[in-house]
């Protein structure tokens, strides 16, 4: 429940420094989201081994797969790649990594949205 106000709370704020920022200038505006996205970063990098470590604990002995996918993270698919190589040592199987995107129709240009990485005993 601690959790939830913390972040009901950060939520407030950062709309109500938003609005400022947007009202006040461009300048502010960028500043901010440069701030938000190192935060993020930062957030996403810390919590990922821990997220990890809890995921190898509830696994089976003998898993099927694994899918890791983060959604608007400016990262390589590598960094989760070699995160879930380090999470599964020892067992068999195929380890692939990538974006998920979407093809623009006008241009053809690829629209990254995601990274993911799948492990998958399967064959």
């Amino acid at each position: 429940m601690n959790n939830l106000i913390t972040r009901t709370l950060t939520g407030i704020v950062f709309i109500l420094v938003l609005g400022t920022s947007i009202l006040f200038n461009p300048v502010s505006f960028f500043a901010l989201f440069a701030i938000i996205t190192a935060l993020g970063m930062w957030e996403f990098y810390k919590l990922l081994p821990e997220l990890l470590h809890d995921c190898r604990a509830i696994l089976s002995p003998q898993p099927a797969f694994v899918v890791l996918t983060a959604y608007a993270i400016p990262a390589s698919a590598l960094v989760i790649y070699q995160a879930l190589q380090a999470m599964l040592p020892g067992k068999r199987g195929s380890l692939t990594a990538g974006e998920l995107v979407t093809i623009e129709r006008s241009a053809g240009r690829l629209i990254s949205h995601a990274i993911f990485a799948r492990w998958s005993s399967l064959k």
